[in-house]
C-alpha cells in the first residue's frame, strides 16, 4: 500500500528551466563564454549545481579546476537571486498534488538542488504546507542517483521505501527510486526523453500528472 509520494523537483513538479538557463548563462558570460541554450540546459541538469556548471564549462572547452571553483561560486550567487525566475507548475500538477493530500497521502520532495533553493522554489510555486518535507542537497546525504536520501526521507516520513512512490523525470531519479525499493514512476513532461527513462525499467511511465492518481489505485 502506497502511503507516501516522493517527488523530484526540477522537471517533475516545477518547470525551472528558464531559471537554470539564465543563471548558467549569466555565470558563463562573466568568464567570457556565450549563453547556454535550453537543450543543453536540459541535458546538463540533474546532478547538482556543481556538475551543471562543470558541464557548461566543458561545453566551451574549459576543464580547468580553478575556473570551475570560481564559476561555481558565481553561479551560487546568481542562482540565489534567480532560482524562481519564470518558474511554474506543470498543467494539472497542483490539482493532482492537492487531491493526493486530500486522500491522506504524505507528500515530500527530494532534489539535488541546495536545500535553500529547493525551499525557495517550492514556496514560490506552491506556498507552504502542501509538502510534509522538502529535502535539497545536504552535507550528510549523497546526491541522486544514490538512493540513500530517498531511504532516509522515507524513514523520516515513518514509511518503508516499499510503501513509497517515487516520481521523477531524470535517469538519476529512475536509478535512485528503483535502488531505494520504491514504486518508481517516470514522467514524460520533464527534461529527459521518456525513452531514456524507460531504459532504467521504471514501474510506470505517465504522460500527465493526473495519471498518478490512476497508478495509485493499484496500491490501495
Amino acid at each position: 500500500m502506497i502511503k507516501a509520494c516522493i517527488f523530484d523537483l526540477d522537471g517533475t513538479i516545477i518547470n525551472t528551466l528558464e531559471s537554470l538557463r539564465y543563471s548558467v548563462s549569466e555565470t558563463l558570460k562573466r568568464f567570457g563564454y556565450p549563453e547556454i541554450d535550453e537543450q543543453h540546459t536540459k541535458e546538463f541538469v540533474g546532478n547538482g549545481g556543481r556538475n551543471l556548471i562543470r558541464r557548461a564549462l566543458q561545453l566551451n572547452g574549459c576543464s580547468d579546476p580553478g575556473t570551475l571553483e570560481q564559476a561555481v561560486a558565481v553561479y551560487r550567487e546568481v542562482f540565489r537571486e534567480n532560482c524562481t525566475r519564470d518558474n511554474y507548475s506543470y498543467p494539472g500538477m497542483e490539482e493532482t498534488l492537492r487531491k493526493l493530500k486530500g486522500q491522506g497521502m504524505k507528500l515530500a520532495v527530494i532534489s539535488n538542488k541546495s536545500q535553500e533553493r529547493a525551499e525557495d522554489c517550492i514556496r514560490k510555486v506552491y506556498g507552504d504546507g502542501l509538502f510534509d518535507m522538502v529535502w535539497g542537497e545536504r552535507p550528510d546525504i549523497p546526491l541522486k542517483p544514490d538512493p540513500a536520501g530517498i531511504i532516509m526521507l522515507a524513514q523520516q516520513l515513518h514509511t518503508a521505501p516499499g510503501d513509497c512512490m517515487y516520481i521523477g523525470d531524470g535517469d538519476t531519479d529512475m536509478q535512485a527510486g528503483i535502488a531505494a525499493g520504491c514504486i518508481t514512476v517516470g514522467v514524460a513532461w520533464g527534461y529527459r526523453p521518456p525513452e531514456l527513462l524507460g531504459q532504467y525499467g521504471p514501474h510506470y511511465m505517465v504522460t500527465r500528472p493526473v495519471d498518478l492518481l490512476t497508478v495509485l489505485k493499484y496500491y490501495v
